[in-house]
């Protein structure tokens, strides 16, 4: 699917490359999440990019979508390959969600969009991270990865990685001392026709949160981690002191990490404005994304969608 056809991916890269706070953490009172995503301490530009999209399928099932994309540092381009690897995923999700796919066939097949995009651009000579969690009102979770951004899962005492990370050091399990080091992507978004994006199903039982996060937040110890996660009174605390203790400690690069309650796929039905709303959030704002069903399924028109933006930072 050639995403950047749709007016839908415009809207939204337009929304992830509009000029935002140093420093923003968004808390998501409807589903209990946040999210946050901060510059650091040395870089000149925010290349991470997070949010969380809503909305329904074909079927009218409930579904949340969450995405964190870090741009490659040294190659070009890197917040915008963020944002169109974003833009990209969110709207072939959400087409594709409307006329029937599967859920995983779904999250691969925007996942590869992205990839296409990004690669279409910029020929191999840019790329992103990718890592996603959809959970559906039903339940259901199915997380996907490339690169080395990571998911987590919360315990109440401990983290859990599930996302195995897209660098020598990473496929090898830490193994090799001479290897530990050896930080460079196998594999990103905007690489061309090889990716092959990990994913798998969730089962959400034993864990209350799940975290993902990028390397400026996770090059942290693991168990310093753990420890400000399970410490904090909330999801909009716990981001703030990760993103903090990462700054202190020495980071250079930039912070983002969205936290996301077990329970927090569920919604009243009255939230929706209607079925063809997607709501979308990020650290520095949100907005609603309005799709017209009938041009989406034509084979030759465009999706038609507007914008509402209501980018308010909550610090």
């Amino acid at each position: 699917m050639k995403v950047e056809s749709y007016v839908s991916y415009e809207r939204l890269k337009s929304w992830f490359l509009r000029r935002t706070p140093a420093s923003g953490v968004r808390r998501l009172p409807i589903m209990l999440g946040a999210i946050a995503s901060d510059i650091g301490t040395a870089r000149q530009e925010n290349q991470d990019r997070a949010a969380v999209i809503r909305g329904r399928d074909l079927e009218g099932q409930t579904y949340t979508l969450i995405a964190v994309s870090d741009g490659m540092g040294g190659m070009q381009s890197g917040g915008v390959c963020a944002a169109i690897t974003l833009a990209s995923f969110f709207t072939s999700f959400a087409l594709r969600s409307r006329v029937g796919a599967r859920f995983d066939e779904c999250m691969v097949e925007a996942a590869l969009d992205a990839n296409e995009a990004v690669y279409d651009q910029y020929r191999g000579r840019g790329g992103a991270t990718l890592s996603s969690l959809l959970v559906r009102d039903d339940g259901a979770c199915i997380w996907l990865n490339v690169g080395d951004s990571r998911i987590y899962g919360v315990t109440g005492s401990d983290l859990y990685q599930y996302t195995t990370d897209d660098t020598i050091a990473g496929q090898l399990g830490n193994k090799f001392d001479g290897l530990k080091s050896r930080s460079d992507l196998l594999q990103f978004v905007g690489m061309g026709e090889e990716l092959e994006p990990h994913y798998s199903p969730l089962n959400l039982d034993g864990y209350g949160h799940f975290l993902i996060t990028t390397d400026g937040v996770h090059y942290l110890d693991e168990h310093i981690m753990g420890n400000v996660v399970v410490n904090s009174p909330d999801s909009g605390a716990c981001l703030k002191r990760l993103i903090d203790v990462s700054k202190w400690l020495g980071g250079t690069d930039n912070c983002t990490a969205v936290v996301f309650p077990r329970n927090g796929g569920a919604f009243d039905e009255g939230a929706f404005v209607s079925h063809d709303v997607y709501d979308v959030w990020d650290a520095f704002g949100d907005l609603q994304l309005y799709i017209d069903d009938k041009l989406i399924f034509g084979s030759s028109q465009k999706a038609k969608a507007s914008v509402e933006d209501k980018s308010v930072p909550d610090v």
